[in-house]
């Protein structure tokens, strides 16, 4: 069903020049959101986060047409406030 409300969303929006930030819970092991493949449908940018990771998914509209920025991924550390990302370093996946 959350993908028929995130579809709903997306046609609100059209022609109002905005953007959602849809944040949606996730297993651990796995990348897309409870929902599956129907969250993805939509979204133009699509982020995975865990604990020290950021992973991003998928994004329709490359900024850099000669690298397209699907699966890429960084490991991050938090600052001890946990507000602030700090030792970010490319993440490269086996």
């Amino acid at each position: 069903m959350i993908g028929s409300y995130i579809k709903n969303i997306d046609r609100k929006l059209q022609g109002l020049n905005s953007i959602a930030v849809i944040g949606l819970q996730k297993p651990s092991m796995r990348d897309t959101a409870f929902g599956g493949e129907q969250t993805l449908k939509t979204a133009s940018l699509y982020i995975a986060m865990d604990s020290h990771k950021l992973k991003i998914v998928d994004a329709k509209v490359s900024v850099d047409k000669k690298t397209h920025p699907k699966n890429m991924a960084w490991n991050f550390e938090y600052e001890e406030e946990g507000t602030n990302f700090v030792d970010i370093t490319p993440a490269w996946e086996n």
